[in-house]
């Protein structure tokens, strides 16, 4: 007996005479002009998708506020957050740069705070 020995009997695969007919009893041909697709227009899913990284990416770029000659490398960065190849390094230079800023701040905060405490002193 092979793999194939046994047959699964589905509606799609019943040949081209149930494919040519329609449930009318003419012929596809006859109905030229009619969508006879069924679920989701693939075109319409490849937009919905475009639609969305676009909007990730605006928002990554307005999140981070990049100068203008940093935006198309902010954009990358959000493109490759969204690819599932790229997402790990993407996440690890995304972290890389908040732990930047962040200690910048807090570097900020401290001089302030030095700066403070010597007024009161004297």
């Amino acid at each position: 007996s092979s793999l194939f020995g046994s047959r699964i009997q589905h509606p799609a695969w019943h040949g081209a005479s149930a494919m040519a007919a329609s449930p009318s009893g003419r012929t596809q041909k006859g109905r030229r002009g009619l969508d006879n697709s069924v679920g989701p227009d693939p075109s319409a899913k490849a937009e919905e998708r475009l639609i969305e990284t676009f909007d990730y990416c605006v928002k990554r770029v307005l999140e981070e506020l990049p100068r203008e000659g940093e935006v198309p490398q902010a954009v990358l960065q959000a493109l490759c957050e969204q690819h599932p190849r790229f997402k790990d390094q993407a996440d690890l230079r995304r972290m890389k740069a908040e732990e930047q800023r962040l200690k910048a701040q807090l570097k900020k905060l401290e001089e302030m705070k030095g700066v403070r405490g010597s007024m009161r002193a004297r």
